[in-house]
């Protein structure tokens, strides 16, 4: 079986970018969160991101990569490339990213407790600190 190369030249400083990310912002006023945003896809259609579509620009992962994804591993042979391997474990085991966007979508957490969660998860799981600066949109009318 042949491996497709990404459509995009592979640099060192993508790989040396996403080891040295330990810190992280999110901007409230475009994060994808229930309530807040129709989609929460790692970029969707409003150009709001969830919690790991900000990782994901932070790893230098191109937004016309990112657009109308839910999750890195959709991204298929991109994810282990540009988003940080915790994300994922040596047998494609996906629990870490689900359960980051588990606590980004989950439904009906209050905005301060969702933000502690995010938190605690990308510090535990991939020992990145996140910092929130911005102020929410006001809540979507469907």
């Amino acid at each position: 079986m042949r491996v497709r190369p990404p459509p995009f030249p592979l640099k060192s400083n993508f790989i040396k970018r996403i080891i040295m990310i330990k810190e992280l912002t999110i901007d409230r006023s475009i994060w994808a969160v229930p309530g807040r945003a129709v989609f929460s896809n790692l970029l969707n259609g409003s150009n709001q991101r969830c919690c790991l579509g900000f990782l994901g620009q932070a790893c230098g992962v191109p937004d016309k990569f990112m657009r109308g994804h839910g999750v890195p591993s959709s991204l298929i042979y991109l994810n282990k490339i540009l988003f940080p391997r915790e994300l994922f474990d040596s047998i494609g085991d996906y629990f870490n990213e689900l359960l980051l966007t588990q606590i980004n979508d989950a439904q009906e957490v209050p905005d301060a407790l969702r933000e502690d969660w995010i938190r605690a998860g990308f510090k535990i799981l991939l020992d990145i600190d996140i910092t929130f600066i911005g102020i929410y949109p006001s809540l979507c009318r469907f």
